[in-house]
């Protein structure tokens, strides 16, 4: 496993400054403008093949700076998918994926601004997840990403065969993501106006 420790000094640099950059440029988004972005985002994952073709759809309760999934989770909810949401464990640095019955209900209270799936939601064993919906701090069109850094998704995402997309703010896409070795590229970047696939 590749920790942050054993990332290279330069990487470090560059992914704290591309973070604060995107700080800004979330900051400057408008509560108006989130429930919009996140009513596009919703629309149009609604239309990916990994979806239409998904039983088992891992998504995320967002923070106030993170796109809002509800519309993904109630489209979920309307036509028989099961929905999961992660867990994390800071002791070990790992995430689970554990089962929701509606959105918005039997979670915790806020634990780092992170609300989560109750201790006794069933756990979804990674090989039975077919769509990962990723949140992100910024990523670029070939599916790299950068998160807040303490590399929980990068170490659950090598653990499933779903398909992988992070969902943004047209804001939150450069043209360029610094990529470590441990980190894991996406197949799909979703914002408000465009679906990126990474080419195979």
């Amino acid at each position: 496993m590749v920790s942050v420790m054993t990332q290279s000094a330069s990487l470090l640099e560059a992914k704290a400054a591309l973070r604060e950059r995107m700080r800004a440029a979330v900051r400057a988004v408008s509560p108006e403008q989130w429930v919009q972005a996140s009513s596009a985002v919703c629309a149009h994952v609604l239309t990916l093949p990994a979806y239409r073709d998904a039983r088992v759809v891992m998504l995320y309760h967002p923070t106030s700076r993170e796109l809002n999934l509800r519309g993904v989770a109630e489209a979920c909810a309307r036509t028989g998918r099961l929905v999961c949401l992660p867990r994390a464990n800071w002791a070990n640095g790992e995430l689970q994926a554990a089962r929701i019955a509606s959105w918005g209900e039997g979670l915790t209270e806020p634990k780092r601004g992170i609300r989560e799936p109750l201790p006794e939601a069933a756990v979804v064993p990674p090989r039975e997840i077919d769509l990962v919906l990723v949140p992100g701090v910024s990523f670029d069109a070939v599916g790299g990403r950068v998160g807040r850094g303490a590399g929980f998704y990068d170490r659950f995402l090598r653990t499933v065969r779903a398909f992988k997309a992070g969902v943004a703010l047209d804001e939150q896409v450069v043209e360029h993501v610094p990529m470590g070795e441990g980190d894991v590229r996406l197949d799909a970047v979703v914002t408000p106006t465009r679906v990126l696939v990474r080419e195979a």
